[in-house]
């Protein structure tokens, strides 16, 4: 087992193994600034250094900021846990905001490899209750928009191929491997999960359990998931739902919102026109949604107006290197408005 290996849990999905630390290079990420990697995860595999069953108890002048949203947030291409966003983010707001709010500020990292901001919600409802925190910031965006579009579905990464891995496959639609399975190895593809893992393999259970569960859905058809249909039919009402949930169930606590840049170019280059109009949809479904403390910073347009994905590769195109998660702290702190940071009785206590 790898500190990249996930573990599935039955609420929030995959989530990165607990309390692993890997040191040297870091797989998928293959960054040209650096080779060297020293990370740690903490329970559940978030990166947090208490369990988040018992968290730790809130001091009287503590401001608690709760980071969720996927890799990116999570800290990804960071070099260390010193050098990820949230620790960075935590440092300057002490240095910084601090001394004008006489308040301490802690950034407790929820953020999830993966996840959907769905499973952040979720994650929320089972941890973040306890934490009391002060506001929420979602690092979000990227995988809102792109898992549904790999997926075929509204449904959480990987999902999809677990769930054909119990699902019948018809007798007509099952490939040839199937048949032949059958005919030589009767009692292997009868008694065993050889024909589950084989279609797996093969993506023959993954594409049929995708019909059958769109069916059970009632989308209109496979054709929703070939297009912009995924993005503007599930994806987005899935996403803007997930965060006014949030924001409800916090009793109308203030939300930031990042939309993270991601270079679409290489993989998805449709992508980067709809994700403009996904981020801008996203913002005004939101903006007066319960009360008017919410703060949006589109990461992705600044990234873009100054050319920074010239300027730096992003690993895998989302997760960040170590002075571009100094960027993005710089950018929280220098570009959100004073009264998010003040403690004026908005939000759980």
């Amino acid at each position: 087992m790898t500190i990249r290996y996930n573990t599935l849990y039955p609420y929030t999905g995959f989530q990165t193994e607990s309390n692993a630390r890997h040191v040297g290079a870091m797989p998928f990420e293959n960054q040209d600034f650096y080779s060297h990697f020293d990370v740690r995860t903490g329970d559940h595999g978030f990166f947090i250094d208490f369990d988040p069953e018992e968290p730790p108890a809130k001091e009287r002048m503590e401001f608690r900021v709760i980071l969720i949203g996927g890799s990116s947030a999570q800290g990804w291409g960071g070099s260390t846990n010193a050098r990820m966003l949230y620790q960075v983010l935590e440092r300057k707001l002490n240095s910084i905001v601090a001394k004008k709010t006489a308040l301490s500020y802690r950034v407790i990292n929820l953020a999830m490899a993966g996840a959907l901001t769905y499973q952040n919600f979720i994650a929320l409802n089972i941890w973040g209750h306890g934490l009391r925190p002060d506001a929420i910031l979602s690092y979000s965006g990227g995988n809102d928009l792109f898992v549904p579009q790999q997926e075929g579905s509204d449904a959480f990464f990987g999902y999809t191929n677990l769930s054909s891995m119990v699902s019948p496959v018809p007798y007509e639609e099952q490939p040839a491997v199937f048949h032949w399975i059958d005919k030589h190895l009767p009692a292997l593809g009868q008694h065993t999960g050889l024909k589950s893992l084989t279609g797996l393999i093969t993506g023959a259970g993954v594409s049929q359990d995708r019909r059958v569960y769109l069916a059970r859905k009632r989308y209109r058809s496979q054709r929703n998931f070939e297009g912009k249909d995924p993005i503007f039919e599930i994806a987005l009402p899935t996403y803007i739902h997930a965060l006014k949930s949030i924001k409800r169930d916090f009793g109308g606590i203030r939300m930031m919102m990042l939309f993270q840049p991601v270079d679409w170019r290489g993989a998805f280059p449709f992508a980067e026109r709809e994700y403009a109009r996904f981020s801008a949809q996203t913002k005004g479904s939101l903006r007066q949604y319960m009360n008017d403390e919410w703060v949006f910073h589109d990461l992705h347009q600044h990234w873009n107006d100054h050319d920074l994905f010239k300027q730096a590769k992003l690993a895998v195109g989302l997760h960040l290197p170590d002075h571009l998660q100094e960027y993005v702290a710089d950018f929280i702190v220098e570009q959100t408005p004073g009264w998010f940071w003040e403690r004026r009785g908005v939000g759980v206590r």
